[in-house]
Parts: C-alpha cells; structure tokens; sequence
C-alpha cells in the first residue's frame, strides 16, 4: 500500500517537473492594420536545457482547431509560421496577401522533444490610421480685431419699492387724503 503512493507521488512530481521546465509561448504583438499582411510575433520561452533547435511551430491543423472547439477563419489559411532566433526567441506569422478579416483566432502548435503545446491567440485587427485631414484656413484677424466686444450693462434700472396700481376703469383720478400722524 505505500509502495502504491510512492508511486503516486514520483508520478506527480514528475509531471511538475516536466511541466515547470516547458517550452512556452509569450503575447502576441501584432505589427500590422486591416487590409494589409498580416506580420505578428510570440516570445517563445523556452525552458531548462532546451534548446531552439528543438522547437518546431505551426499552424494547428483544422482538425486540431475543430477538437479545441476554435473556429478556423479563412485568413487563418494565408499565415506561414517560422521560429526566428534573438533574445527572446520568437515565433513570427506573416502573410504574403493582405488579411480583410477584422477578428479572427490563430492557434499556435508548439512541439518540442515529440510534446505539442497549442495557444490560441485572439487576433484584432485595427484599421490603418487616417491620413490627416487638411488643416481649416485661419480666418483674417483684421476682421477679428474691427469687432467690438459687446457693451456691459449699466447698473440696472431703479427698481420702485413699492409697486403702482393702475386702475383699469375709467375713474377720475382722485387725490390722497392727507392723513393725521
């Protein structure tokens, strides 16, 4: 019985091992606009003691799209995939034609030492910047300048403390009665 979790634990810590010293893939960075060919590069990290030379990559094939349950858009067909060397290493994906498609889902395949890795990468595709629009002419400043600024008010009109009455009829007027203080 504990020969059969030894086995258990050799068995998982082996599996971490092979998975911490992995090959893998960086973000994507796209270096070009809707409508022209597509150019993107992936920083391939690589792991303890591999090596470039050991790492191949492609395009998943529709079949490995289809079982990750990606959708394979045609401009997916246009990109060819090769591993360039620098620091990092890269993964680059160009097109010869230029891509019309907006968005659309890559999925790399990274095999290293007979062990495939896949990464889908969603891809948005910006559409070029406009060329500047024409600057407005600028208006005359004489023109500008002949203009007058509009007049502030003058202090407001008194106002009276205590409204008149005005009769509507037609009554003569009659005159105050003066008043005992």
């Amino acid at each position: 019985m504990r020969l059969g979790h030894l086995a258990w634990a050799l068995a998982i810590a082996g599996f971490w091992s092979v998975a911490a010293h992995a090959a893998a893939l960086g973000s994507m960075r796209v270096g070009s606009y809707l409508g022209e060919p597509f150019v993107a590069e992936i920083p391939i990290e690589l792991g303890a003691g591999e090596k470039l030379e050991d790492v191949k990559a492609d395009i998943a094939s529709p079949e490995d799209f289809q079982i990750l349950e990606v959708y394979r858009d045609p401009a997916v067909d246009a990109l060819r995939v090769e591993v360039v060397e620098g620091t990092p290493p890269k993964v680059r994906l160009t097109s010869d034609q230029p891509i019309d498609a907006p968005f659309f889902n890559v999925v790399v395949k990274l095999s290293v030492h007979g062990v495939d890795y896949f990464k889908k990468f969603p891809v948005f595709l910006d559409p070029p910047p406009a060329l500047a629009a024409p600057q407005p002419k600028p208006q005359p400043r004489a023109a500008a300048a002949k203009r007058k600024p509009p007049a502030k008010a003058e202090t407001p009109a008194q106002v009276p403390a205590k409204p008149q009455v005005v009769a509507a009829s037609a009554a003569k007027p009659t005159k105050p009665k003066a008043t005992a203080a």
